[in-house]
Parts: structure tokens; sequence; C-alpha cells
């Protein structure tokens, strides 16, 4: 499991746009900058001597994202003053987990389809603190035998219209 804390704003992944003159599709510079960045401060802390991807090819990895954003002055000055509090506006959580995995492609995995797990939190940082983001990387252990209770065979076979034990 590797650890890393990213003193960045986040910036979520932007909309692919269209040059009409050259007909070619282009990422926006905002989201290239946020990605270059992402990419530069976790090889910064990986070393000069690391040997990428740190995850090989076929390796599955879970990742856990916090997204950390600075307190406005109004939130500053409510009773939640201490502690992290969640933010529930502005940025789409996928759109910020989306411009991190695709930045990170050749760096820590070979590509972002390598990611089987996910957990990624939007939050206000406590006053005084600086925006971040918090990224936790591990291999992925065994899957698991079941992802909800609801997906057992009775609720399987309601759905293809048979009743329990046919």
């Amino acid at each position: 499991m590797r650890t890393f804390v990213l003193y960045l704003n986040p910036i979520p992944k932007g909309r692919p746009r269209f040059n009409t003159k050259t007909k070619r599709v282009y990422t926006p510079e905002r989201t290239k900058t946020f990605q270059n960045e992402v990419r530069k401060l976790v090889c910064l802390n990986l070393g000069q001597y690391f040997d990428y991807p740190m995850f090989e090819k076929g390796v599955p990895v879970c990742v856990s994202l916090d997204f950390v954003y600075q307190r406005t002055l109004d939130l500053s000055k409510k009773r939640y003053k201490d502690i992290l509090i969640w933010r529930e506006i502005g940025d789409d959580i996928d759109n910020l987990v989306k411009s991190v995995l695709d930045a990170l492609n050749d760096v820590l995995w070979a590509d972002d389809r390598q990611v089987v797990e996910i957990r990624a939190r939007k939050l206000w940082a406590k006053k005084g603190e600086e925006p971040r983001i918090c990224l936790v990387v591990k291999t992925a252990g065994d899957p698991p035998q079941a992802t909800c209770d609801f997906w057992n065979a009775d609720f399987l076979d309601s759905l293809a219209g048979r009743k329990s034990g046919e």
C-alpha cells in the first residue's frame, strides 16, 4: 500500500473539445496542466530511480481518493471549524476521479483499466488547512463472493420471471 498527499486544488476532467479548423478533439488546457502536476508530484514522491509503472499490466488495483477543498469564508465562521465536512456542491466526483486516474497512467499503473475498486470523497478542509488530494493505492485482494445481498439467486430468479427452486 502506498499513500500520496498532493497539495493541489482538485480539478475535474474537462469535457473533450473539438477544433473546427483542424477537425481534431483535444483535452482542455486546464485539465492537461492539472494532470501534469499530479503526475509530477507522484513521480517526485516515488523517486527518480523507481521502475514505472508501480503496478504492472494485469495487476488489479484498489484506489482511495479524498478531494479536500479549502474552506470558504462563510464556512469558516460556522460551527464546523475543526473538522472535515462533506462538500456536496461543485464538481462531479466522477470527473475528479477520472482526472487523477488518467494522469497516473504509466506512472502507478500501465492503464487505469487495472483499477477494480474505487472509494472517493469530496470534503471541505478544516479551518486554515490547504486544499489537497489524498491518494492511497494498493493491489486488490481476492474478489468478493457477492457484492450486494440482493443479488442472490431468489432475486435473480424473480427478474427472470421464475419462482425460487424451479
